[in-house]
């Protein structure tokens, strides 16, 4: 048995299929781009996470030696550290009013 369908009955199909694919197209778009964006969000945190990380020993490290050499030798003068590869200078007043009793 063949199906007859006729030309209005088809033309009526195509266009109610055309919407039911659009509107499968914008919500698969939405939930897809919301999962995309959720994960750039979350691998960019975990970078800015990790090189803060990172940068946390450079800069215990370099307290520690500012420190040790002001209480070694009186008077800090300045003093410079990296802080992601850029140079900081910490100035004596700041220094020596840390080390104050």
């Amino acid at each position: 048995m063949l199906l007859a369908i006729s030309t209005d009955s088809a033309r009526t199909t195509a266009v109610l299929v055309m919407a039911v694919a659009a509107v499968v197209a914008v919500v698969a778009f939405l939930v897809i781009k919301s999962i995309v964006s959720k994960l750039i969000t979350v691998g960019l945190a975990l970078v800015v996470i990790f090189a803060a990380y990172s940068q946390r020993s450079n800069i215990a490290t370099c307290a520690e030696r500012v420190k040790q050499d002001a209480l070694a030798t009186g008077p800090a003068a300045k003093t410079e550290c990296a802080f992601f590869g850029i140079k900081v200078t910490l100035p004596p007043n700041k220094i020596n009013d840390k080390l104050k009793p």
